[in-house]
């Protein structure tokens, strides 16, 4: 089987925002990201966590001003630095390119510098002294490499994160040469439907049928076959794609193939039972999710995948939660699972307090996600042990309505448990009115009236 790539992400948490949007774009596309928050647990050494950059396949780069002031960030750099082929820079956006360019960077390294001999030279604890020594010769280093890293990002004509974004990462696939087969996986996570796109999939479909006429070499037709089913698909091609994926399934897959044609195939089955509600279509799609647990059980995803499909179309309690917790032991940080979970336990279970319990931790990876604040507030509200779990509920009721950009049904069904919380609980007639009001607008939306 081959080798997933593994790329060590360096960044400054003010740039998180860039940082998940990657990772979420990134883990569907066959490549394993190592990120301090979902890799170091309470008293983890953090410097171990930063050495161990160096036995990754590649040092993904946040670069930002906030990155270039930061001694951590740039003591990982460092690490890597040497061996220039495999740090991947991200530049955060254009005006960053002045501000580290300048010679403002190599000042603050300096005066840091300076200060910190300054500060050994005050001290008379020994302790302490070889405690900052550590650091004056971390930050000696930075100081001396600051000049060479700023011309090594500027040599290497690195593109913003919003040019790699609109692109789909394509320049970074390329120089990782990621296989092409994940390559074609991320086109069902470039959610992109104009002109120009359908243009290049008409064009790329093109050149895949010529390859396919003239190719006998398995390999390619493996891949092409693939890039086939995925653009048709886009376009509601379902049954032609679903021929490709049959014909796939009956080749001499390597293992990463057999697993993403699994994967891609089970979501265009239950896609077609979602416009057909063909009984048949469902349950071959349940053979495909139970040939995926069967076969690649420890692959992230897998599990929670299973567990959603059969909570969703069977109401099958005990089989999610068997596989909930399978992924949560794979991976006990994984966002989707601990929230399907909450969901189940709360609802279905009568486990609220351990809802809970999963839902905070959920929200401690992910903040502002206003899925996990509504099905969090509404938790709280239908199990309100003293006042301050009312208080937490309205606060997070209180963070949903103030987002700017959600969905209309989220935002509905948030003012209407709000409403319910006012009016029952908390006792503010003139708020949950105020909540019920918007609420009707957003009906009206909704409904399209």
């Amino acid at each position: 089987m081959k080798k997933k790539s593994t790329i060590f992400i360096s960044y400054n948490h003010q740039d998180r925002e860039i940082v998940d949007n990657i990772e979420v774009f990134f883990k569907d596309v066959g490549v394993e990201l190592f990120r301090d928050i979902r890799r170091l647990e309470y008293k983890d050494s953090l410097k171990q966590y930063m050495d161990s950059a160096i036995e990754k396949d590649y040092l993904m780069v946040i670069v930002s001003s906030d990155y270039f002031k930061s001694e951590n960030c740039l003591y990982e750099f460092n690490l890597l630095f040497d061996e220039k082929n495999k740090i991947l820079p991200i530049v955060k956006d254009s005006e960053t390119y002045s501000e580290i360019v300048s010679t403002k960077i190599a000042k603050f390294w300096n005066e840091k510098f300076k200060q910190i001999e300054m500060d050994i030279r005050s001290v008379d604890d020994l302790r302490m002294i070889s405690q900052l020594e550590e650091q004056r010769i971390k930050i000696e280093k930075i100081k001396n490499n600051i000049i060479p890293i700023v011309n090594f990002i500027k040599d290497m004509n690195s593109k913003t994160y919003k040019d790699l974004s609109e692109e789909g990462f394509k320049s970074l696939l390329d120089f990782i040469k990621l296989p092409e087969l994940y390559v074609a996986k991320t086109l069902h996570v470039i959610n992109n439907r104009d002109n120009e796109r359908e243009v290049l999939d008409q064009r790329d479909l093109f050149e895949i049928e010529k390859v396919l006429k003239s190719s006998c070499d398995n390999k390619t037709i493996i891949e092409n076959s693939f890039r086939k089913a995925v653009i048709l698909a886009r376009y509601s091609h379902d049954n032609d794609a679903k021929v490709i994926y049959e014909k796939l399934l009956n080749m001499q897959l390597l293992d990463n193939e057999r697993y993403v044609t699994l994967s891609n195939y089970g979501l265009l089955l239950t896609t077609i039972y979602a416009k057909s509600q063909d009984e048949k279509t469902l349950t071959y799609a349940k053979c495909i999710y139970e040939k995926l647990v069967s076969e690649f059980s420890k692959y992230k995803d897998v599990n929670s995948n299973y567990a959603n499909f059969v909570l969703f179309h069977y109401n099958d309690y005990g089989t999610a939660k068997v596989y909930y917790e399978k992924e949560l032991k794979i991976n006990p940080t994984h966002v989707e699972a601990l929230h399907g979970y909450s969901v189940l336990l709360s609802i279905r279970l009568n486990n609220p307090k351990r809802a809970r319990e999963l839902l905070e931790k959920a929200l401690f990876i992910r903040p502002d996600d206003n899925k996990l604040l509504c099905n969090y507030a509404l938790l709280l509200s239908n199990n309100i042990r003293n006042s301050l779990d009312a208080k937490t509920a309205s606060q997070a009721y209180e963070k949903i309505i103030k987002t700017e950009k959600m969905d209309n049904r989220l935002l509905y069904a948030a003012y209407k448990n709000y409403e319910t919380l006012l009016n029952t609980v908390i006792g503010d007639s003139k708020l949950a009115d105020e909540c019920k009001r918007k609420a009707f607008v957003l009906e009206t939306q909704i409904q399209g009236l």
